[in-house]
Parts: C-alpha cells; structure tokens; sequence
C-alpha cells in the first residue's frame, strides 16, 4: 500500500466522525437552547407534547366557560360531596412530593364523577372504562363537545402518569392538570346538581 492510498483511506474512515463532530461543535449552541424547552413524551404510539395539551385544554375549558378552580373551592355546592373538598387538598398536598400522584388522584376525582353521572342517567358504568362512560354520556347528551374533549385529553395525559416510566412533569405542570380536573370536576357535580334538583 502506497502513502497516496494509506492517507486516502484514513480521510475516508475519519469523514463521518469529523463532520459530525463539526455539526455538534456549529449547532452546541442553538441544540443546547432547545434541550430545556423540550417537554415531549413518547410512548409506543402515543406521542404528548404536555405543555402543549394542557393549553388546548384550558383554552377549551374557558370557551366551554367550566367554573374557575377558585369558584369550585369557595361553593362547596359544586362538589357534590362534602368529603370531596378534603380530597382536593389533599391532592394539592400530594403534588409537591409527586407530580404522577397529584395527576393520577386528581383524575380519580373526574372518573368518579363520570360514574355518578352515568348511573344518574341509568347507564350501567359498573364495567365500563372511563373512555367508554365519556363515550356514552357524550353521545346521549348528557356532556357537551367540549367537556368530552376535555376529559378525553386529561385521561389520556393521567394514562402516561400511570404506564409510562419515562413521564415527568414538574410541580406547576402537574398543578395546572389538578386545577383543570377540578374545573371538570365542578362542572360534572353541577350536572348532577341540576338533575337532582330537576
């Protein structure tokens, strides 16, 4: 082997890791700008942008105008159970140790509701899964477009909390989650509310 080809050889075998490294050099900045603003989760087929998906809720929840959490707190009428108001600290309590905790207890709070809701109106939700209940109760009426939208996005998020060991959300993400079970929480109650009144 000749110098010629011996130098030829070694440029080809150090191109790939030379270019790299000279991308990863050019773009260090801008690649390290963006690693604190990525919030993506990826699990099997199921992809959530967290930030992202609990902006489009609220945005939902205000235009579907749910009751404010501070409303739910202060009229305990909305909450359909008295023990319901210690829950909601309790779940708030819960948040500052554990993100996962706070979303999956808060969560409990809207499917129970769902449940009630569903067995006021004579459908057996004994062995149905929540999407199921949200199903029913949205095609016989009973919840609007929005509110199923909304409880649909929030069981999903409350799925990655639960099965997905690569899930993590800070404190305050996981508090906007709880303040949006609440509003739906509220919101279901008053259904109840209005049905049993009727």
């Amino acid at each position: 082997m000749d110098w010629l080809t011996f130098i030829v050889e070694v440029l080809k075998t150090l191109a790939w890791p030379v270019a790299v490294l000279v991308i990863a050099i050019i773009l260090k900045k801008p690649i390290k700008d963006l690693i604190p603003a990525l919030k993506k989760l990826r699990y099997k087929e199921f992809e959530l942008d967290f930030n992202k998906e609990l902006e489009e809720v609220e945005r939902k929840a205000d235009e579907a105008q749910l009751p404010q959490t501070t409303e739910v707190i202060k009229n305990p009428e909305l909450l359909n159970n008295p023990n319901t108001l210690e829950r909601m600290n309790y779940i708030k309590d819960i948040n500052l140790n554990s993100s996962r905790g706070g979303i999956i207890d808060s969560w409990l709070l809207v499917e129970e509701a769902l449940r009630n809701l569903a067995e006021q109106h004579s459908l057996r939700s004994i062995n149905m899964a929540p999407v199921q209940i949200l199903r029913e109760l949205f095609q016989k009426n009973i919840i609007t477009h929005d509110v199923f939208e909304i409880c649909d996005t929030l069981r999903k998020i409350r799925n990655e909390a639960v099965h997905s060991n690569n899930f993590s959300a800070s404190p305050s993400e996981s508090n906007e989650f709880i303040n949006m079970s609440f509003r739906v929480l509220a919101s279901l109650n008053k259904l109840l509310n209005e049905r049993e009144t009727a």
